[in-house]
């Protein structure tokens, strides 16, 4: 069995970080497509784009970054892949953030897209997760509201400065992540209302 996905994944590394270790903690996903860099001991100097992964590493005087694009028919075990790639990467950087796994073809709409997240540790992770669904929310509110032509561009900034500056994201944040750690290996049920 398969479906269509996407995955998108921007993951950034310090410069010191071996370009080599990122490579090996990636190398199961490029196995899976195929991926020329797959028999190699590190990335490429360009960019290689094929069909289905698309997979870059440059350097800048501050950092390394990988950014990985997928697409195409998977299996439905590739989840594991990406989970088991993130999780081996996450202690090569102290940075975190998500990758999102679309699910093309799924009719179930909260289903269709996964986070996968990553970080050097637990917390970190869960970070993540809340940051990704927090910053979602804020696009969708910032989306709701009427801006004219006459009001200037950055009012989503503006909106953004207000809900930060109020500490009601941070809180609500720290709140959302002493839940999830409160609740881990609790059986699935009625979540706590916030």
């Amino acid at each position: 069995m398969s479906y269509e996905h996407q995955l998108h994944l921007t993951m950034r590394f310090p410069n010191e970080t071996d370009a080599r270790a990122v490579h090996r903690a990636f190398q199961s996903l490029l196995q899976y497509f195929d991926h020329p860099w797959a028999s190699e001991e590190t990335f490429g100097n360009e960019p290689l784009l094929m069909d289905q992964c698309e997979v870059a590493w440059s350097r800048s005087p501050a950092s390394g970054l990988l950014t990985v694009q997928t697409s195409g028919p998977v299996s439905y075990d590739f989840v594991d892949r990406v989970r088991n790639c993130l999780a081996a990467a996450s202690t090569l950087t102290p940075d975190r953030g998500c990758a999102d796994l679309w699910d093309l073809e799924t009719g179930n709409l909260p289903h269709m897209l996964t986070r996968i997240p990553f970080g050097p540790t637990a917390r970190e992770r869960a970070l993540a997760l809340v940051e990704a669904a927090l910053d979602r929310a804020c696009q969708d509110l910032v989306g709701s509201i009427p801006i004219s032509p006459a009001v200037s561009t950055s009012a989503d900034a503006e909106i953004r400065d207000v809900l930060f500056r109020s500490n009601l994201l941070p809180a609500l944040t720290d709140k959302l992540v002493k839940l999830q750690e409160t609740t881990r290996g609790v059986p699935e049920g009625p979540k706590p209302s916030l």
